[in-house]
């Protein structure tokens, strides 16, 4: 008894254009679908839960290839045009109304983390629009994030925060990139801030690399980024994810050079063997994880010309991805399995972040 959702249907919709498959008389029902079941996803408790960020990162991208298109689809699908236009163009208007005085994309309390992806989501919505409202609810809400770093150069969960963390870090800083990329103002001063904050987070002593955690999940050692830094009393963590997003915080910031990030790169790819056994293989850290180290291994690969890093890294989890069936391996519909997380539709929606990554089908990704 298989399932689906308003996110596993995008993502579906949008993996098959991704591969080139435009035959869309085959997608009409699931395109009817996708309508009916956004206005579900856009009431309580579902409206601006983690599901529905995810579903509408697909769902925008599904409707925009079809109404951009329209050599290949009837009619296209734009917020102005097409069947599905006043669709997309409700989904739109939601969010924006979602952007309060402050410049916080928030509803049912949700937090930075929801913020962020918020704000990369408008950033390639007006990268397609060039919509005036949007541009502006976008440049209230890279504002916000600008004036709620902190001291440290960081973020936390709430706006003004005092801590600070990496996980949080990333996902501003790959927002914040988005929005400059589509001609959005964005302080000199807030990133460099950031990168310090990113840089002095990196363990570079030759200290003994010690474990951690339930089946030594979290790791220390050299060219590992941690949780959160702190000059005096440093008790923090690192992990696969953790290293991953620090290096695609850096790459996100302008920061290029690797000759500064080889011991975080060989932190990652030792690591990187750890999270594909069990207990956490597929365990929500594994999908978190490869989200952010696709992005650091491609961008890797790119400036450094023929070195092995992509290379391994891509048979490495490509291999993983296109495994099928069994406890790990994409099931029967599509899917891949989370057991312990967000569930399947999480799962899904990164690896098919992760396959799509060498064809720069990604804005944040794109030259």
């Amino acid at each position: 008894m298989s399932r689906s959702s308003f996110a596993l249907t995008a993502a579906g919709i949008t993996s098959l254009y991704h591969a080139a498959e435009y035959d869309t008389k085959t997608l009409k029902d699931s395109l009817a679908f996708l309508e009916e079941s956004m206005e579900r996803v856009s009431r309580p408790p579902w409206c601006c839960h983690f599901f529905y960020w995810y579903g509408h990162y697909y769902a925008v991208q599904a409707m925009f290839i079809t109404g951009n298109s329209t050599d290949k689809i009837d009619g296209g699908h734009l917020p102005d045009r097409g069947k599905y236009g006043r669709t997309l163009d409700r989904a739109i208007t939601f969010l924006l109304g979602q952007v309060n005085d402050q410049g916080f994309i928030t509803a049912h309390h949700t937090r930075m983390y929801d913020h962020a992806f918020g704000t990369l989501f408008l950033a390639e919505v007006f990268g397609q629009t060039n919509r005036g409202d949007v541009r502006a609810k976008l440049q209230q809400a890279v504002d916000l994030i600008v004036s709620s770093q902190n001291a440290k150069g960081s973020w936390r969960y709430e706006p003004f925060a005092l801590e600070s963390d990496m996980s949080i870090t990333v996902c501003q800083l790959m927002a914040l990139r988005a929005a400059r990329n589509v001609g959005i103002k964005v302080s000199k001063d807030t990133i460099k801030s950031a990168v310090q904050y990113v840089g002095d987070s990196q363990v570079h002593d030759e200290s003994t690399p010690w474990m951690q955690g339930p089946d030594d999940y979290y790791m220390m050692g050299k060219g590992a980024f941690k949780y959160q830094y702190q000059e005096e009393g440093d008790m923090s963590r690192s992990s696969f994810a953790l290293t991953a997003a620090g290096i695609t915080s850096l790459y996100h910031a302008a920061e290029y050079d690797t000759k500064s990030l080889r011991d975080s790169l060989a932190f990652l790819e030792e690591s990187m063997e750890r999270v594909s056994r069990p207990p956490w293989r597929c365990h929500f850290f594994y999908w978190y994880g490869h989200y952010y180290a696709v992005q650091a291994m491609f961008i890797t690969g790119n400036l450094e010309n023929g070195h092995p890093y992509w290379k391994r890294y891509w048979q490495h989890v490509s291999g993983e991805l296109l495994e099928q069936g069994g406890d790990y391996g994409q099931a029967s519909d599509g899917s891949w399995p989370n057991p312990y997380g967000p569930g399947a539709n999480f799962a899904t929606a990164v690896a098919l972040i992760v396959l799509q990554t060498p064809y720069r089908y990604l804005p944040i990704l794109q030259r």
